[in-house]
């Protein structure tokens, strides 16, 4: 399967089981079906989701069942707006503690760092996606994410996307500058 294919099915779980993981107490819902190399996540959370409909919208002609499950999911997200902004504070601090494990990993000196940190930098995308979405994030979560990205600035060198090209029109580098570099040896 191929990572539109897989985001397309990702897509088309969530939307059908969005109402009812946002009114759960849950913040990782479990997903059926079959997800394969490229998924970002077989559960559906509001980071997943976000970041899942960016690169859908990117990479992807907009299809009627693309525009059918994003018009499903905005429905929901207007119907149950509270609900959706609780559960993106929740996961704007869970996502952010992954991102500051994360940087705390890397810097080990291990041959596959780079590896790593394209993976891992899925997370500071998410804590941005949902920072939009969260409405009122607490200051001393702002201060920490502020923090993180200094940090990571102090070993951070400037350049290419480093996710597949078709996706970078998602991800324009004055939000998403962390996609555009690497980290110092």
């Amino acid at each position: 399967m191929t990572r539109l294919e897989d985001d397309l099915n990702y897509l088309q779980g969530a939307s059908a089981s969005l109402e009812t993981y946002l009114l759960s107490n849950e913040l990782f819902w479990p997903l059926g079906g079959g997800f394969s190399r490229g998924m970002v996540s077989s559960r559906l959370s509001l980071g997943a989701l976000l970041l899942t409909m960016a690169r859908l919208q990117a990479s992807a002609n907009p299809t009627s069942n693309l525009t059918q499950m994003l018009q499903r999911i905005e429905a929901t997200r207007k119907q149950w707006r509270v609900h959706w902004e609780k559960k993106a504070v929740r996961e704007f601090t869970s996502r952010l503690n992954l991102w500051q494990n994360a940087l705390a990993d890397l810097g080990s000196g291990s041959n596959n760092e780079q590896a790593v940190y394209s993976v891992e930098v899925r997370n500071r995308v998410m804590v941005e996606l949902l920072q939009v979405e969260a409405g009122q994030i607490p200051d001393h979560e702002l201060s920490r994410i502020q923090g993180l990205d200094s940090k990571l600035k102090s070993s951070f060198i400037p350049g290419e996307f480093i996710w597949e090209p078709d996706l970078q029109s998602a991800f324009p580098p004055t939000i998403f500058w962390y996609l555009y570099g690497k980290i110092r040896p």
